[in-house]
Order: C-alpha cells, then sequence, then structure tokens
C-alpha cells in the first residue's frame, strides 16, 4: 500500500496584500486533520504558513522560495508510484496576462510574475512526480477590486484538465471566495472538512457531491453571494491510498509526457502543457529555451568578468545529501525521515515565467537569520555601509579633523552656538511623540492622556510665559496646540480604512488624546460617540449572525466611560451565554455524527433523539434539523432493502423508527401499513 503525503500551505499576512483572516487556519485544519484522524506522520503532512514549526532545521515560512523547495523536494525526492499525495493553498491569488498565480507572502500584485507561483509551473512540478495520484485543493482569494474578467481559476481548471491533476477550486472565476469569524475558517474549508471528518468521503466524486450542496447551504446561511465549486478530474479518483498498493483508481492513468520524471532544473517556467497529436513535444521546448538561456548567462557572466565587475556567490545551498541510487528506479529517491528539502541553484526554473532560463529564482527573499551572516552580505551593500560607517568612525577617532572637514556640509555639520538650541516646528506633528496602535507609532493611554501629560510629551507646545503676565498661554501656543490637535484629529480619522472594528478602536485612541479645554475637544469627542456607536452595532451584527465571539471580541472596545458601556457590558455578559451555548451544540452535532451505523437504523435513531436537545433559536438549530430530516431518510431506505428482501417484519420495525417530527414519517407510516397487509 502507498503513502499518503500532504503539503498544506496557509497565509494570512501578506506585504503587499491586505491580509486575509483564516488562510492559516484552514491549511492548520487540514493538516490537523491528517494527523489525528488519518495517522499522518508530521513529516509527511507538511504545513507551510507563517507561524508553523521549523522541520528539523528548515523553515516552513510561506516564501516562495521556501514553498517551492518543499514542493520540488516531495514531488522529485520523495513520492513512490503507489502515492497519494495532496497540495492544500489558502491565500490570494491573481491573474495577469492570462496567466494565474498563487501568491506567497512577498507577493507583489504589480509583478506577478516575478514573485508571484505561476500555476502553469506547480502543474507541471506535480505532473513530473512519479505518481499520478495527485489531489490540487486551491482555495484562492480574489481581491474585491479587481475586474471580473481578471479573476484567477478559468486558466487553472484549464491547465488542471490538461495535465491531468484532479482539483478542486473553491470558486468559479467570476465568484469569490468567502470567510467568516463565525466559521473561523474559509467556507469552503469548512465543507472540505466535514465532508472528510463527517461524511467520510473516499473518491474525488463523493467529495464534489457534498461540497456542491454543501457551499451553496454555507453561502445562504452566513449571508454571503453565491460560492461554487470547479473539479476537475474523474469522480473515481481516489482520495486516499488505495489496499492493493495503487494509487490511483481505475480509469485514472498517469499522461505519458515524456521527460516528465526529468529533474525540473531542465526546463523554465512557461511550461505548457502535455503536448496533443501533432504537437512539439514538451522535452525539445524545454531544451530550446533552457540552452537560450544559459547562453545569456553566460555571455553576461563574461561581460561582468570583462569589466572587472564582481560576479556575486550563488546563495548557500541546503540540499540534502544524495540518497544511494537504485537500480530498480529511474531516479534517485530519499526515505523521508526528516524533510530535506533542495537548495536553490541558479538553474531553478523561473517562478514568473518570463523566458529568461533560471536567474528569476535566484532572487534572494527574507529569510531568518540572514543577518546573523555578515560576511555572506553582497558587495553593493558593503559600499553603502561603508559610506555611511566612514564619518562616525573619522569623527570618532578624530572629531576635531572631522568638525573642519564637514563644515560646509549642512546635515553633518552641529550649530555653532552649541547653547542655542534648534526651534521646535510649529506644525511638528504630535505622532513624533505618540504612536497610535497598528500604524508604526507608539500608543496613547487607552484611557487617553491625562491633563498636564501633553505639555511633558511635546516640548514644542510647553506654555511660553513672560515675566509678569500671570502664566496665560501666549496667541503662538495656542495657534501651536490648534494645529497639532487639527493634526490628531485628521490622522485618527485615517485611521479608518475599512470596516474593522479595530480600526475604529484606534481612531478613539487617538482622539482621546485633545483635552477638554483644548481646540478640536468638541469635535473629537463627537467623533468617539460617533464611533463608539459603530463598533457597538458592528457587534450586533455579528452576533445576529451567530458569531459571538466575534461580537464579544468588538464589544469590548466600546470605551467603558462612554454612554454606551452599560449597554455593552450588558450585550458582552448576554452573548457569553450564547457562545457556551453554540459550543455545546457543537460537541452535540459531533457525538451525534459518531453515533451513525449505517446499517444499523436504531443508531440513526439514537441520534436524532440526541439532535433534540438543541432548541428552536439556537446556533445550529437548522443544523440540526438538517440532519434529523437525511437521518430519517436514511432509516426508510434501510426499511425499504429489508422489505424488498422479503424481511417484512424486519422492514417494519426499521420503519417504526422514524421520527414522528421528521419529513420522511408519513411515508413510514404508509409503508408499514402496506407492509403489515397479509
Amino acid at each position: 500500500m502507498g503513502k499518503h503525503w500532504a503539503i498544506a500551505i496557509g497565509i494570512n499576512q501578506y506585504q503587499l496584500f491586505q491580509p486575509l483572516q483564516y488562510g492559516q487556519q484552514d491549511a492548520e485544519a487540514l493538516q490537523r486533520f491528517l494527523v489525528e484522524e488519518r495517522s499522518l506522520p508530521p513529516d509527511r503532512a507538511l504545513l507551510l504558513a507563517e507561524t508553523a514549526p521549523r522541520l528539523g532545521d528548515k523553515s516552513t515560512f510561506p516564501h516562495r522560495e521556501t514553498l517551492m523547495n518543499w514542493l520540488q523536494w516531495v514531488c522529485n525526492e520523495q513520492l513512490q508510484p503507489q502515492d497519494v499525495l495532496w497540495v492544500f493553498f489558502s491565500g490570494h491569488g491573481v491573474c495577469q496576462d492570462g496567466e494565474d498565480y498563487l501568491m506567497p507572502w512577498e507577493g507583489d500584485p504589480r509583478r506577478s510574475g516575478e514573485t508571484g507561483i505561476a500555476v502553469r509551473s506547480l502543474l507541471h512540478i506535480l505532473h513530473g512526480a512519479a505518481t499520478s495520484s495527485i489531489l490540487l485543493l486551491l482555495d484562492m482569494n480574489r481581491s474585491q477590486g479587481v475586474h471580473a474578467g481578471s479573476l484567477p481559476g478559468r486558466q487553472t481548471a484549464e491547465l488542471a484538465d490538461q495535465f491531468g491533476i484532479a482539483t478542486l477550486l473553491s470558486a468559479q472565476a467570476d465568484q469569490f471566495s468567502h470567510e467568516t469569524t463565525d466559521l473561523r475558517q474559509g467556507l469552503f474549508t469548512t465543507a472540505l472538512m466535514e465532508g472528510l471528518r463527517i461524511q467520510h468521503c473516499e473518491t474525488l466524486g463523493s467529495l464534489q457531491d457534498y461540497l456542491q450542496a454543501r457551499l451553496g447551504e454555507l453561502c445562504n446561511h452566513h449571508w454571503r453571494p453565491t460560492q461554487t465549486l470547479v473539479t476537475v478530474g474523474s469522480r473515481q479518483f481516489s482520495l486516499y491510498p488505495t489496499a492493493d498498493g495503487r494509487g490511483s483508481a481505475d480509469g485514472v492513468a498517469p499522461l505519458d509526457l515524456p521527460g516528465a520524471s526529468l529533474p525540473l532544473e531542465a526546463g523554465p517556467v512557461a511550461l505548457d502543457p502535455p503536448p496533443g497529436p501533432g504537437g512539439t513535444g514538451l522535452v525539445e521546448k524545454s531544451t530550446a529555451i533552457a540552452g537560450t538561456a544559459i547562453a545569456a548567462g553566460l555571455g553576461l557572466m563574461a561581460k561582468a568578468k570583462a569589466k572587472g565587475i564582481p560576479i556575486s556567490p550563488a546563495l548557500p545551498s541546503f540540499a540534502p545529501p544524495a540518497a544511494p541510487s537504485s537500480p530498480n528506479r529511474p531516479t534517485q529517491r530519499r526515505s523521508p525521515s526528516l524533510p530535506q528539502p533542495p537548495g536553490v541553484a541558479p538553474s531553478t526554473v523561473i517562478l514568473g515565467g518570463t523566458g529568461l532560463g533560471g536567474y528569476g529564482a535566484t532572487l534572494p527573499s527574507p529569510q531568518p537569520g540572514f543577518f546573523r551572516r555578515p560576511w555572506g552580505l553582497p558587495p553593493w551593500l558593503w559600499l553603502i555601509l561603508g559610506a555611511f560607517l566612514a564619518p562616525l568612525g573619522l569623527q570618532l577617532l578624530n572629531p576635531e579633523l572631522f568638525q573642519r572637514l564637514t563644515a560646509d556640509i549642512p546635515f553633518l555639520s552641529r550649530p555653532s552656538d552649541p547653547e542655542t538650541p534648534d526651534s521646535p516646528d510649529p506644525g511638528a506633528s504630535v505622532y513624533s511623540q505618540v504612536l497610535i496602535q497598528g500604524t508604526g507609532v507608539q500608543t496613547p493611554d487607552p484611557d487617553g492622556a491625562r491633563a498636564g501629560e501633553l505639555g511633558q510629551t511635546d516640548p514644542s507646545l510647553q506654555p511660553m510665559t513672560t515675566p509678569g503676565d500671570g502664566g496665560d498661554l501666549e496667541t503662538v501656543d495656542r495657534d501651536r496646540l490648534r494645529i497639532r490637535n487639527q493634526k490628531i484629529l485628521q490622522q485618527a480619522r485615517t485611521l479608518i480604512q475599512g470596516n474593522r472594528a479595530s480600526q475604529f478602536s484606534d481612531a478613539i485612541a487617538a482622539a482621546r488624546q485633545i483635552q477638554p479645554g483644548q481646540p478640536f475637544y468638541d469635535e473629537a469627542q463627537q467623533d468617539v460617540d460617533r464611533w463608539s456607536q459603530t463598533i457597538f452595532d458592528m457587534a450586533v451584527g455579528r452576533a445576529q449572525r451567530g458569531d459571538y465571539r466575534g461580537a464579544m471580541a468588538a464589544v469590548q472596545l466600546v470605551p467603558s466611560d462612554r454612554a454606551l458601556g452599560t449597554d455593552a457590558q450588558k450585550a458582552l455578559d448576554y452573548w457569553t451565554v450564547l457562545d457556551q451555548q453554540k459550543e455545546t451544540n457543537i460537541l452535540i452535532l459531533e457525538e451525534a455524527q459518531l453515533m451513525i451505523q449505517f446499517d444499523s437504523a436504531s443508531s440513526y435513531n439514537d441520534a436524532i433523539t440526541l439532535l433534540r436537545q438543541i432548541p428552536e433559536g439556537q446556533v445550529y438549530f437548522f443544523e440540526a434539523q438538517r440532519l434529523m430530516g437525511d437521518w430519517s431518510t436514511a432509516i426508510l431506505d434501510l426499511a425499504e432493502e429489508r422489505a424488498a428482501q422479503g424481511q417484512y417484519p424486519q422492514a417494519i420495525a426499521a420503519a417504526a423508527l422514524v421520527p414522528p417530527e421528521t419529513p420522511n414519517y408519513a411515508v413510514a407510516q404508509a409503508a408499514i401499513d402496506r407492509w403489515s397487509t397479509p
């Protein structure tokens, strides 16, 4: 029997995209299911995410190079013909110039070809693996601001069909893939985990049927637009390694692509699917493009050498030692006792499909511990560091010489009169002293700055008095205070860029720096009251959707000293109780699912009895009603099977277990009367 492998990729935070809420949680859910319920060793169920633990001494952070290293290591070094591989991705996806890309942590939507992972390249890697039993699960989030014609998905489905890779896409190309705080997962992942864990789907067809029906229900229940599953592959495709040692189901044979088992470094990233009749072979195309790229690279290196330009050394490789060759295998494989992904070589396939040979993949990306090896810095960075450090060293060794040499340089020379400090900028922003949460500046006291602290934190706003004037503020200080407070209020309003409660909370904290009696105090208080009401309304909306934890998190951001503070505390107490009820109902649903025995009518009846504990009006009541209807149908089906076999007493006993409150009760009673008649 073959082995089961999985690569689960989930990304929440991006450098240049809006963050996702549950991309990493989606990947963790799948990986946890495989490890805990399918007994996969952690070194065969790889989790690649921002906070995922390292595997051995290798990074699992979702950089582009890291993701490609692991994919190539598993596909090229580990998979056997009878194995099964799942590749799961939950993160941003884009379409640029007709090409679909999966975006890693550093992905740039303006430079997708250089910073993204081309779906074409990913499918080529998967197709070159030793096994044909590969399932690709893609939950691509699409930006709401992108025109529908440029959304990813359409090309992915076409290429998956041409490469022969079984694929599930979370939504069609003109739809969006949704996630919700109520489930703390994406809708696709929620339905997927139900299909695997509860419905025990074993084939692509059974999983497809469940996901298609369940996704629509989840969208309706959570007030989301329609999200329709896209499936590529044979319905008989086996999701797990089969008992007879065959990795794929009957009728799903691997495509005979010449050169598919060659190392990936032999070809470029702009890869074509398997050629049709009369088409140009992939090996010929790859060889021609790779030869052109190598020649271009050698020419550039020769020019650099002739001009005396130093060539930077290649990035340090962390490739694993090669395993002993086996006479029965065309390629070398290693035992996956501990994952050791291959290192990045200059000949690695380009991810962007630019046709420039192997140069694109050697671009360095931020890696943990990079600055722990300062001697490996490139020469251009040493020049920049030297330019800044040389004046500092001269100043320390010979201050007088430094002063003479820099006398004419404004930004290096010192004031001629050390007793005269620089005059403060009347319009200086208070954000040089006070930072707003989430903006990179120091966070103010959440209860607001106390009277008298303002002058201590901003010297430019200290009262300017003259002898005998009684300490009154001069007009210039009032003007400075007006300018500063106006900037504070403007900055507070700009913090609200979306519809998140935390942004309104940050804005409130900023506006409350303006103290009573100061300019713009009344305007700031009006904004604080309005933003507090908005937070409270958002919390109520979440609670109405059943997201009690999200509602509790939001309502706690309402300032306790405002008019809404009392109502916010009451709502928090009430939603805490409802959240506990929700968690209890989840346990009831899970326990009822575990009670089911597919050939026992009484087990369905017992599970239905347990579901009656979920009262109307609570979360998951409708889910419980749906299951009760499904299970009553299952009881009736068992009864009819027994009646067809002439076992009428057993059929009557089974039909009698159909509960009265279910849709099949009347049908069951009619069947009992029919079977009871001699």
